[in-house]
């Protein structure tokens, strides 16, 4: 191991000059253009390409089905007007249940 670290030691160096100096603030400039390249990518594809993409799509329905309103009456309860065809029902949903409080012929 010695030994490697003398070789190592013994490699001649050169001094700097201005001809063989690295130009470091050409390489800062181009890491912040790098960056600033990969953000504009970055909002182009959560702005755009994500949304038609998501996952999200899938629960979009344009079914029968419909959520008209939801309404937050404590921390795990809650009101959910629904849209079923024609009619309309009141839910009232907790953690543990899933209760009809009403049902109304026409849509509200």
């Amino acid at each position: 191991m010695f030994a490697i670290l003398f070789e190592i030691a013994a490699i001649p160096t050169e001094t700097a000059t201005p001809s063989s100096a690295v130009d470091f603030s050409l390489l800062f400039i181009k890491m912040i253009a790098a960056l600033v390249v990969a953000v504009v990518l970055a909002i182009l594809v959560l702005r755009y390409a994500l949304p038609r993409l998501s996952f999200a799509n899938k629960f979009k329905s344009d079914g029968p089905i419909k959520i008209v309103s939801r309404m937050s009456l404590g921390q795990k309860q809650h009101l959910y007007l629904v849209k079923v065809a024609e009619r309309s029902i009141l839910l009232g949903v907790t953690d543990h249940s899933i209760n009809k409080i009403a049902e109304f012929d026409k849509p509200l």
